[in-house]
């Protein structure tokens, strides 16, 4: 472990820093490797949390039935059937519920259509913006057309809506994380405001699960 002490930078600065080491060979590692090329630009600030949900009260989120025949949203603890191998044993932080589609005993996954959950409203409009949440997706078919959809809109409801992650391997029985960083809201195009909002479609293209 090496410690360095840097320059003062005021607040949101970017600094540009990479780190080379010599060998008593002669030779000199960088890290980035190919530095200083590349370099790493930390953001100075405090980071501060702006809406976070754990599910166990209601804040305010919206299920909505795109036309599909089940797997509706629902805010609850999972009810493990031990006779479905499809549904998660527990929420992903342990605290206890979670937004699962269909949270019922038996085939209750979403077919025939998609189904939609949306977020409340989130003042996102001081940037520098990190989204990160966990997700369950058991999928029997991996071509693409079974996925999670995660949009954005910075004019809340009215959109319009802007694609910042898709969902579409299969990860099993377990919860995965996933981070949408402010350099993927830039690259997408997305302008934050205080009015952000966020949902996630669930989408069953051919009814096999």
């Amino acid at each position: 472990l090496h410690e360095a002490t840097l320059p003062p930078a005021g607040c949101l600065a970017t600094p540009e820093v990479y780190i080379s080491a010599e060998g008593d060979g002669g030779t000199t590692d960088f890290s980035p490797q190919d530095a200083p090329a590349s370099v790493y630009t930390p953001t100075v600030g405090e980071s501060v949390t702006l809406f976070a949900d754990n599910f166990e009260t209601g804040q305010g989120w919206v299920a909505e039935n795109l036309g599909a025949s089940s797997g509706d949203w629902q805010r609850g603890i999972p009810v493990n059937d031990p006779s479905w191998a499809y549904d998660p044993e527990s929420d992903s932080d342990g605290s206890g519920q979670c937004y699962l589609t269909q949270n019922e005993p038996g085939n209750t996954d979403v077919d025939d259509g998609a189904v939609q959950l949306t977020s409340p409203a989130v003042n996102m409009s001081g940037g520098h913006v990190t989204i990160s949440y966990d997700y369950f997706l058991r999928l029997t078919d991996t071509d693409g057309a079974d996925r999670i959809l995660v949009e954005i809109s910075g004019d809340g409801e009215t959109g319009p809506w802007t694609e910042i992650a898709r969902h579409d391997t299969d990860g099993g029985l377990s919860w995965r994380h996933w981070d949408i960083t402010q350099d993927d809201l830039d690259t997408a195009g997305v302008t934050l405001t205080d009015t952000m909002m966020l949902r996630f479609t669930t989408n069953d293209a051919d009814a096999q699960g």
